[in-house]
């Protein structure tokens, strides 16, 4: 079960590989994507969207603080990224792994991340809130996917600040 829930999650909702891929899509302002899978007390997360949107600027960071934001945004992603997503009730969950890159082409840039927590409890259940757009109201739409161990998916364009769902 484990080994196609997995294969499942990445064929199905990877959104694209955050170093390998130079195949783009459409660049869109304002609009991120999240997916999101779990299973027993893992969760994994993808995420992307326009540097605008998150950092505030669509380039390679030049000055000191857009270096700075980077940096802090990468930090965030990598230790907590409950707190990146402002998403709870996930405080019994530590990061694994998590990576987060800006990646610059010509006069387009995107963040693109992935990671992975595990939760002391199962993760079946819960009831989520996640805040994202609160965090990064330059996001006008966050799509957010999500793959339930049971294999069900939630399939949601999130306009508001606030979006509660049951995991």
């Amino acid at each position: 079960m484990k080994n196609l829930f997995w294969a499942v999650l990445f064929s199905t909702l990877s959104f694209s590989n955050v170093w390998a891929s130079k195949i783009h899509k459409a660049h869109v302002h304002g609009v991120a994507e999240l997916s999101m899978a779990y299973e027993g007390k893992l969760i994994s997360f993808n995420f992307e969207g326009s540097a605008d949107g998150i950092l505030g600027f669509e380039h390679a960071p030049k000055t000191d603080k857009q270096k700075k934001a980077v940096e802090e945004l990468q930090g965030l992603w990598a230790s907590k990224i409950q707190d990146f997503l402002l998403l709870t009730p996930f405080e019994d969950c530590k990061m694994k792994d998590g990576k987060l890159a800006l990646e610059v082409d010509g006069k387009h840039a995107e963040v693109k991340a992935v990671g992975t927590m595990e939760c002391e409890k199962p993760i079946k259940g819960r009831k989520a809130q996640l805040r994202f757009r609160s965090k990064f109201p330059h996001v006008e739409t966050l799509n957010f996917k999500l793959l339930r161990e049971d294999g069900t998916i939630i399939n949601k364009k999130i306009k508001k600040k606030s979006e509660k769902f049951e995991l």
